[in-house]
Formats: C-alpha cells, structure tokens, sequence
C-alpha cells in the first residue's frame, strides 16, 4: 500500500530532476522541488513537502541521478511508475516496461518466519519488557541456511556489470540477514532452558 502511495505522489518526480551533464558534472541541486510540489495534489502535498527534505529521499534522488536510471532498483521504480501510468485511460501511447514484463527477475520462492517457541510458558500471558532484553549466546541453536531471494541471473548481471547492484551488495555485507534459527533445530534441554529463562526475565 506504502509503495502504492509512493507512485501515485511521485508519478512525475523525473520531470525535475536535475541530471549531471558534461558542461554541469557536479550540479549543486538535483532536484527542482518547489516546482514539483506545485504539480503535487493537495490531498497528499503536506505530506510530499516533508517527505522531499528527508535524508531518504535525498539519497534517492543523488543515487538516481548519478545512476542515470541504470540501478534496478531504480528501473524497478521507475517502471513500475509507467506501469501505473499505462492503466490510465487517457494515455494513449504506452510506455515499454522490460525489466517488469521479464519474468527472469520473478521471486518464486517465499520465506516463512518460524513462530515463537512457547513450550512451558503459561497460555495466553503477555511479556513486556522495558528494555531489550540480553541474549544468551549459549540458547542459541543451530542456524539453517536461506536461499536468497535474489536470482541468480540478477547476480550474474551485477558481477558482469563490475560493480554488483545495490542489493547484491548489502547482501553480501550482511550475511547474517539470510539465516535464522529454526526452534526444530534446537535440542529438548535447549528448548527448556530458553522458556525458563524468558519466564524469569519475565518475572523481573
């Protein structure tokens, strides 16, 4: 619903970017933003005023600037804004979307978070804690391996590109996000002693 949100108030963001040129490299503002919150609706410019001076968007618009669209993520975006614009009826031309119609870049497999372990705690009781709490290394059990969801032929695209995309990169940065524990894993004792130690916390 959020991405939805996104397309419909940044529909014509490309309209003012300002991109580097060769006489301009170096443009000291890439985006025209009292230009494009004149075109914005009223219902959603409050919120667009804001959202323009955020950090986030700032970065959006720098990344995409000097990317000239080529990221896909930034292709993902911005066709997905075509898209959105080809449903209208009062287009009448279509702009081309490549990157959505190929379904190489499909993500065919989901990933199920496994439910909190809850043998030998009492039904129904709620825990609130006013800090987090500290994990003992020693209830952990012993992690699973995930197959990432990014397809193969996306990563052999970054690597040919010799410079991995974005995504491939913070994925490659954070390993740690593409395993977790699975409660099967853990042994009865294991098991046990972390729902003892949850109650006591708990208890605190």
């Amino acid at each position: 619903a959020f991405f939805r949100f996104l397309l419909s108030g940044l529909q014509r963001y490309r309209d003012f970017l300002v991109l580097p040129t060769a006489d301009d490299p170096h443009p000291q503002q890439l985006f025209k933003g009292p230009a494009f919150l004149k075109t914005a609706g009223s219902e959603a410019r409050a919120f667009l005023e804001a959202f323009v001076e955020t950090n986030m968007f700032q970065g959006f618009v720098e990344m995409r600037a000097f990317s000239s669209g080529s990221e896909h993520d930034h292709v993902l975006f911005d066709e997905s804004l075509d898209a959105k614009a080809n449903r209208s009826a009062l287009r009448f031309s279509r702009r081309p979307t490549p990157f959505l119609d190929d379904k190489r870049h499909a993500v065919k497999s989901t990933h199920v978070a496994v439910t909190p372990n809850e043998a030998g705690l009492p039904p129904g009781k709620v825990y609130q804690y006013s800090t987090f709490p500290k994990l003992d290394a020693g209830l952990l059990c012993e992690v699973r391996e995930v197959r990432s969801l990014v397809t193969g032929e996306l990563l052999v695209r970054g690597v040919a590109a010799d410079r991995p995309a974005p995504l491939t990169q913070a994925l490659t940065r954070m390993p740690s996000l593409s395993r977790f524990t699975s409660p099967a894993s853990c042994t009865p004792q294991q098991r046990s002693r972390a729902s003892k130690d949850k109650h006591r916390m708990a208890m605190m």
